[in-house]
């Protein structure tokens, strides 16, 4: 089963395709080129081998293994016991960013962890929004996705010395993919496995915010284009950056531009001075 889609975000992150696949036993695939694309397979159950040009490995449940572009590999199902494996593939210039937050390489193509049912859940999640039309929806439990493989993997993001930046990298790109959800503060210690009060002096340091206020910003300066360049109502806009309650948004939005949404829309916008343009490539 393959889902397909292309979506470019504010990071240059390309998602191109994912699927599910029930092998059968000695199932093989032999790769010479991935043209710029890097494709993680997770294996859910079963057994099987990954080669690459250096090294053989044996693979089982709650390991996954990274192709990555230009490097000749293959992967073959366990002849008694053939393995079941989800996957994805991603490009573009971020691609390697976000795998690093997963602790995979070309130099270490191969992960473990520690709660192979979390991950599967999370891969039927993304299933599920590919399904859709909504590129933010899938884009966002890609990310997601990330988070949990990272918080369950065997060799832990902070034990491989990622950096601060690439983690808070992570959390904007969660909001800017994800601002038409409801997002929580808790959401984001999860994706990068932060507790809440590190987390806020980080992305203080960073961003010169809180995360809460990036979020509330974030959704506000969205909601002001949508407002002024797209005519949309104020209901409209509110529920389109996760607000059911009109009367809440509209207070946040005052709060943010100093006129309420209804006079926004008299008022001459500059779309080149918003969040959505100045925190797009701010890493």
């Amino acid at each position: 089963m393959r889902y397909m889609k292309y979506f470019n975000s504010d990071m240059d992150l390309y998602f191109v395709q994912a699927g599910h696949e029930d092998c059968k036993g000695g199932y093989e695939n032999t790769l010479f080129s991935v043209s710029n694309s890097y494709v993680v397979h997770f294996v859910y159950s079963g057994r099987g081998i990954f080669k690459t040009s250096e090294k053989t490995y044996r693979l089982s449940s709650g390991d996954a293994f990274l192709i990555s572009p230009s490097i000749p590999s293959y992967y073959c199902a366990d002849s008694d016991d053939p393995w079941v494996y989800m996957w994805f593939e991603i490009s573009g210039k971020s691609a390697k960013k976000f795998l690093d937050s997963i602790a995979l390489s070309e130099q270490s193509p191969i992960y473990h962890s520690n709660d192979t049912e979390r991950v599967a859940k999370q891969f039927d999640r993304l299933f599920e929004s590919l399904k859709t039309k909504n590129e933010y929806m899938y884009m966002a439990d890609l990310l997601k996705l990330m988070g949990v493989m990272n918080e369950t993997s065997h060799v832990r993001i902070q034990e491989k010395n990622t950096s601060l930046r690439e983690c808070i990298n992570m959390c904007v790109a969660y909001i800017n993919s994800n601002f038409n959800r409801k997002i929580t503060v808790k959401d984001l210690c999860e994706l990068v496995n932060m507790e809440r009060s590190y987390l806020f002096r980080m992305f203080k340091n960073y961003i010169g915010m809180s995360p809460q206020k990036y979020i509330i910003e974030y959704k506000m300066q969205y909601a002001a284009r949508l407002i002024a360049l797209e005519k949309y109502s104020v209901g409209e806009a509110a529920k389109s950056v996760g607000y059911d309650d009109q009367f809440a948004f509209s207070k946040l939005f005052k709060k943010c531009h100093g006129v309420s949404p209804s006079e926004w829309k008299f008022i001459e916008y500059e779309p080149e001075n918003d969040l959505t343009d100045k925190f797009s490539t701010f890493l």
